[in-house]
């Protein structure tokens, strides 16, 4: 597939998905107690500058008479992008306000989420370049399936590990931490479960424009 003239709706999607690998690697090497404060702050400032792209990319979309990309999926593939930094941020904060230690399951959770924005971004940078007919691309979105299937194996085993205090009672505090922690495990793997919206926007891209 070639695209016709070239457009800043390519260079600003990729400025987007930049934003969501940077996103995901200070939520993967930052999100520890001592260092959340500093963590959401960042996110914060991370998810005004996608808000912002996500804004400049649809104003560019209705100013724009003939585009590379239909409309309907400018606007769809621009929402994806801003809600895995929505999610992010969202699930940075509620680990600060709840005071919670991020565990073993978190800290997997957020490696496969970074795994799935390097994807995203990889597979942005291209369609970018014309690539989408290319090996390289069908891979990209491959992976990202292959992601969200490993982490809904993670979430349903971190359910099962949470609600296994059942077996000997549950406390006031045991409730509020189980309340706390499947709040933010479900942000992660909505996360993710985003990030195969894209794969599916990815592959619905290529058969459509190749």
């Amino acid at each position: 597939m070639f695209f016709g003239k070239k457009s800043r709706i390519f260079d600003q999607f990729a400025a987007q998905s930049s934003l969501i690998v940077e996103a995901a690697q200070a939520f993967h090497f930052h999100s520890k107690p001592k260092e959340l404060k500093k963590l959401c702050i960042q996110l914060d400032e991370l998810e005004k500058q996608g808000d912002s792209l996500t804004h400049e990319i649809k104003d560019e979309a209705e100013r724009t008479f003939i585009l590379p990309l239909d409309k309907e999926d400018v606007a769809e593939l621009a929402n994806s992008l801003d809600d895995i930094i929505d999610n992010l941020e969202d699930a940075g904060s509620k680990l600060y306000m709840y005071n919670l230690s991020t565990d073993e399951t978190i800290d997997k959770f957020s490696f496969f989420v970074l795994e799935a924005a390097k994807q995203i971004h990889s597979g942005i940078e291209m369609l970018k370049e014309n690539k989408i007919g290319s090996g390289d691309y069908v891979a990209c979105y491959k992976t990202l399936h292959d992601i969200e299937s490993n982490g809904d194996k993670l979430h349903r085993k971190a359910l099962e590990s949470l609600m296994n205090a059942k077996a000997r009672g549950f406390s006031g505090d045991e409730v509020l931490f189980i309340i706390k922690m499947k709040e933010i495990l479900q942000l992660l793997e909505d996360t993710l479960d985003v990030g195969e919206d894209i794969a599916i926007i990815l592959e619905k891209l290529r058969l459509k424009y190749r």
